[in-house]
């Protein structure tokens, strides 16, 4: 009894296999890689969007914002003005709820004390109604 070992059938099969070994090895990188991140710089702030009635009006909100890297360090929420609005001596973890009014869309950077960026986030601001121009008209009557 003679076994042929390379039939038509057997290499479409082989071929699905090896199409099933290098999907699974894609998705075992990315599942190692994306558990590689967990050693990052993570920061954050909510809410994400602050809503003002009109354009050009401040928008006052309370952000809460939380960081975390990965050495203990001195570190600062920096706004758009390059100012720190709060810092942390020998901290690698933290949170803080702040009340802000923000002119326009404002990125936050967390920064060590070398001035690196650690981590940035982003506030968006928009309106309900558009400027409106005032005309004044003059009347008689």
């Amino acid at each position: 009894m003679a076994v042929s070992l390379s039939t038509h059938k057997d290499r479409v099969n082989l071929n699905s296999f090896s199409g099933l070994v290098f999907c699974a090895a894609l998705i075992t990188s990315a599942f190692f890689s994306n558990h590689s991140l967990a050693a990052t710089n993570l920061f954050s702030v909510s809410p994400e969007r602050c809503v003002t009635l009109r354009a050009g009006q401040p928008c006052f909100a309370r952000l809460y914002f939380q960081w975390k890297v990965v050495e203990a360090e001195k570190v600062c929420i920096q706004g758009s003005n390059d100012e720190p609005i709060k810092c942390w001596s020998s901290r690698s973890e933290g949170n803080v709820t702040l009340p802000l009014n923000l002119l326009g869309t404002t990125n936050f950077l967390l920064i060590n004390e070398e001035g690196t960026v650690l981590g940035e986030a982003q506030v968006t601001v928009s309106w309900v109604y558009q400027k409106k121009s005032v005309r004044r008209r003059w009347r008689l009557f």
